[in-house]
């Protein structure tokens, strides 16, 4: 965050914007700016999104922000942020909503940093899925799906955010156009081909290529860009996935994955299949195991020349003590 941000941001610390507190700067993006606030009725942290001042004089911004706290207030899952409330404050010319605080950083921090291996990919995707499923079925595009947008909580649980530039299904023919007809929103890294090119009839299947997009950085560190290499060319990985990927970032919508939830059930099934193949360690004194002849924890068994040489050594002291005893006797007075 430059000087100026640091300006802007601290501006509005401290104000209490309809009941919560703005205590700290978390963020800030192109629409808003983001802020740790305490929810004062209910004494709980929680986060505080707020429209850039500059911003607000244009109503096209207005109303994509008052879109944003609709669609958030009409999504209820647990991979989805959840708003908690909204609103206008007059005597700063301030738009803001509170939303629940994930404690944790966002997928983009974590490829920055190392990245995931392909165990933890396999885990996290079908979550993404159930959001996005979940999104779809009621009329909700994200339009940005890309690793700042997904959020993961210190437990490892992803939830998706920021939708700034989701749009309503059945809003596509509206009198009142939030967009121009060919005008391009989103992150071109992620978008679908169809996206990118302003086409019209965007449709859920461009969420799902930017959730490939965002699969494939999970699983090799880079973007599918040009002619890719195949993830299991570069980890070690069951090469089904590879067909899941290439089929989730077709450039056609129409031979792309139709619906999130069938990607969701494929990653699934090759995250099932990993565990299966995954070794686990055997129980103490069980039968097999790391030995399939069947060594066991116990008494140590005995080799056959171990055993022979016991046995010689016995017969030698036996004919020895009863040789004894014949002398011994023999030698007796009469």
């Amino acid at each position: 965050m430059d000087d100026r941000d640091r300006k802007e941001s601290d501006a509005l610390l401290g104000v209490t914007l309809g009941g919560f507190r703005l205590d700290a700067p978390l963020g800030r993006g192109g629409m808003g700016a983001v802020y740790r606030a305490n929810q004062l009725s209910l004494d709980r942290t929680v986060a505080v999104k707020v429209l850039l001042p500059e911003l607000t004089a244009t109503p096209q911004n207005v109303e994509r922000f008052r879109r944003e706290i609709r669609t958030l207030g009409s999504l209820t899952h647990p991979n989805i942020v959840s708003i908690i409330d909204g609103g206008y404050d007059p005597a700063r010319n301030v738009y803001y909503y509170a939303m629940e605080l994930v404690d944790g950083v966002t997928l983009r921090n974590v490829l920055d940093e190392g990245g995931l291996s392909a165990t933890q990919a396999l885990h996290l995707v079908p979550e993404l899925c159930d959001a996005l499923e979940y999104a779809h079925s009621r009329g909700v595009l994200h339009r940005d799906v890309k690793p700042s947008n997904i959020l993961l909580d210190r437990e490892g649980r992803v939830k998706i955010a920021d939708f700034g530039l989701s749009r309503l299904v059945e809003d596509r023919e509206g009198s009142t156009r939030i967009t121009g007809t060919h005008q391009v929103m989103g992150t071109v890294e992620y978008m679908a081909p169809e996206q990118r090119e302003g086409a019209k009839n965007i449709d859920h299947r461009a969420d799902i290529y930017s959730l490939g997009v965002v699969f494939y950085e999970m699983l090799t560190g880079e973007l599918p860009i040009g002619r890719f290499a195949l993830p299991s060319h570069r980890i070690r990985v069951d090469v089904r996935l590879d067909d899941v990927v290439l089929r989730v970032l077709e450039k056609d919508p129409e031979r792309r994955y139709q619906r999130a939830s069938a990607v969701a059930v494929d990653v699934r099934q090759l995250e099932s299949d990993a565990d299966a193949r995954r070794p686990t360690p055997a129980p103490v004194g069980a039968r097999g195991g790391a030995g399939e002849a069947g060594t066991r924890v116990g008494r140590p068994r005995t080799s056959g020349w171990a055993a022979a040489s016991l046995t010689l050594a016995l017969l030698f002291w036996a004919v020895t003590i009863l040789g004894m005893a014949a002398l011994l006797f023999l030698g007796r007075p009469a």
